[in-house]
């Protein structure tokens, strides 16, 4: 029985501390029953909800975990157990009232448990959600949900559209998971990708990127968050959007508006006026209007995919207008030179920008 296991696996989940192949199994989870869809779609919003009560007593995260796990244990059936589980694919973890787990004989001392997961099991038990679960449920195995991985070529784009009606444009060199049951409308994205959400005010749409996870209930956002770069940036084009980061910091947006979390300083920040060209590698279309020198560098260099170096103060001040349909580099960079007054070129694997400037 491994009802223990996935309510780690939810708890890991929603506190960000979960790691892709975990994700994957979850999702599986999830799809393979109605009962596992209700048990995580209620955990998930009773998560929510604790993370903005204050209790009017003190919460022993030891205690709440041993009574998480003594509740889990009373349990004698009722959660669908995906065949690869089921068939010994992977053992279940079964936790004493001293933290320690076994499995095929094994046992594991008390550092097994991370301190987020304690104080997970204190979110799910302050929200007074696990009682009502941890009754005898019935159910029938039910398959292994599969997952859906959808990939790009570096340069190539591709349309798809989710099972819930939901379009997604994905740009290149990136990939998208989701369970193909997409009972929960979660999906794992690396790479950068623009969503066209199908509201549904009861399932909300989840973007797990790394450290950061979008949320919304019907809207059109960019995520960016390829794996080698140092920030994750989610820019609005319409509706409200949440993006959380896994140490509990987390951003409300709306039309216009973006959030940049930096990944090595663990800082998430929100910019109320998001760049105009978020999205022109799928619009294919590069604007400024009086735009900073700052503003046009970082622009190129995320549609071209290229590094520029930051050019002396005074051409920084300097400031430039113009739109282009389908940019060529080449064509670009000597409108910016003649327009500008300086001088573009390439050092080793990063451009150059030099001369008097405006």
């Amino acid at each position: 029985m491994n009802e223990a296991r996935y309510t780690e696996l939810i708890a890991a989940h929603l506190s960000g501390n979960i790691s892709e192949k975990d994700q994957e199994a979850l999702f599986a989870w999830v799809a393979a029953s109605e009962q596992n869809q209700l048990l995580f779609e209620d955990l998930s919003e009773g998560w929510e909800m604790a993370a903005d009560y204050q209790p009017s007593f003190p919460i022993n995260e030891e205690s709440s975990w041993q009574a998480l796990q003594s509740k889990l244990s009373a349990l004698d059936n009722g959660f669908v157990e995906p065949e690869e589980f089921a068939s010994g694919g992977r053992p279940p973890i079964n936790l004493d009232s001293n933290h320690s787990a076994s499995s095929s004989g094994k046992v594991i001392q008390g550092s097994f448990l991370q301190p987020w997961m304690k104080v997970a099991a204190s979110m799910l038990l302050v929200a007074g959600l696990a009682a009502g679960w941890f009754l005898s449920q019935s159910g029938e195995d039910t398959a292994l949900a599969e997952m859906v991985e959808v990939t790009t070529e570096q340069g190539k784009l591709k349309q798809l559209t989710l099972p819930d009606g939901s379009k997604v444009w994905l740009n290149g060199n990136s990939s998208l998971k989701y369970s193909d049951e997409f009972a929960v409308r979660d999906v794992m994205l690396k790479g950068e990708a623009i969503f066209e959400v199908v509201k549904n005010a009861e399932k909300p749409f989840t973007v797990n990127s790394g450290d950061t996870r979008t949320r919304v209930l019907g809207t059109k956002f960019n995520v960016r968050a390829y794996p080698d770069e140092p920030e994750v940036v989610v820019t609005v084009e319409s509706g409200k959007v949440e993006v959380a980061e896994q140490q509990g910091q987390k951003v409300l947006l709306t039309k216009g508006m973006a959030a940049n979390y930096n990944r090595k300083g663990k800082a998430l920040k929100k910019t109320d006026i998001a760049s105009k060209n978020a999205t022109s590698w799928q619009t294919k279309k590069l604007r400024f209007d009086n735009s900073s020198m700052l503003e046009v560098i970082e622009s190129i260099e995320k549609h071209f995919k290229i590094d520029i170096g930051t050019p002396n103060e005074r051409i920084q001040k300097c400031h430039f207008t113009g739109t282009f349909e389908n940019p060529k580099f080449k064509e670009l960079i000597e409108v910016i030179e003649f327009g500008l007054n300086v001088q573009i070129s390439k050092a080793g694997k990063q451009y150059k920008i030099e001369g008097e400037g405006c």
